[in-house]
């Protein structure tokens, strides 16, 4: 498991290096969609329509979150939901490029499929 250093990266193709800085990237929005859910968690509850009138929804973790959206179709998931839900997605793509490029032995790759659940 190789690390991230200097010499690392001046061997790198441009290609790989592209797929690294698209990768971070990546990490560095799913980062913002966790900040504008730990707002949304801190209210607590929130109104939302249900049957014939308003039920209180518990949303206090991702948890709570994932429970009331998982099984709505993408239009009607809460928008910090689905935005966190693409934003893993496109990581597990870039991870799965960064794979193909010969990226797997820099430990960044690694630990960052085992945490998205990217097969090396």
């Amino acid at each position: 498991m190789a690390a991230l250093t200097d010499e690392v990266i001046k061997n790198l193709i441009p290609e790989q290096k592209q797929n690294l800085e698209e990768l971070y990237g990546l990490l560095m929005e799913e980062g913002r969609v966790d900040e504008k859910a730990i707002k949304l968690f801190n209210k607590g509850f929130r109104y939302e329509p249900h049957g014939d009138g308003l039920a209180i929804s518990i949303c206090e973790d991702w948890d709570d979150l994932a429970v009331q959206n998982m099984f709505k179709p993408p239009e009607e998931q809460h928008p910090i939901y689905r935005e966190k839900i693409e934003r893993r997605e496109q990581i597990k793509e870039t991870l799965k490029k960064s794979l193909n490029l010969g990226l797997g032995y820099l430990g960044l790759i690694q630990r960052q499929c085992k945490n998205y659940r990217v097969e090396v």
